[in-house]
């Protein structure tokens, strides 16, 4: 999306038995969560998460990976959204063409009630 973006899925692909595959969304969610934990313990000087988390819920800004982020006080993250449709071959009048849009989430998802961490309060 971006060079940021760009930067960490080559670093991602580089690490061994990656065998050059781009992360996840998924793994792209947990390495800017647990940057954003780091950030939060060095700003506090403590890795009690009774410190780093209501310092990781101040954080409004722009994250690396995910663009402008808020950490809401439920723990919920909110940050804007891609979605891509890439028309078949057959389809495309000019060769690469590629459709984007953008949206901002108005709902975050939720924990399900299976998770081990449903009943979690961040």
């Amino acid at each position: 999306m971006d060079d940021d973006t760009r930067a960490f899925a080559k670093r991602f692909a580089a690490r061994p038995g990656m065998n050059g595959k781009m992360p996840s969304g998924n793994q792209a969610g947990v390495y800017a969560s647990t940057l954003a934990y780091l950030n939060a313990v060095a700003a506090t000087g403590s890795d009690d998460a009774r410190d780093a988390v209501p310092q990781m819920k101040k954080f409004k800004g722009k994250d690396k990976l995910f663009g402008d982020v808020t950490i809401r006080q439920d723990g919920r993250v909110i940050h804007p959204m891609y979605l891509f449709e890439v028309k078949k071959p057959e389809r495309v009048e000019i060769s690469l063409r590629l459709l984007q849009s953008w949206f901002r989430p108005f709902r975050p998802i939720r924990r399900s009630a299976r998770s081990p961490m449903a009943g979690a309060r961040w």
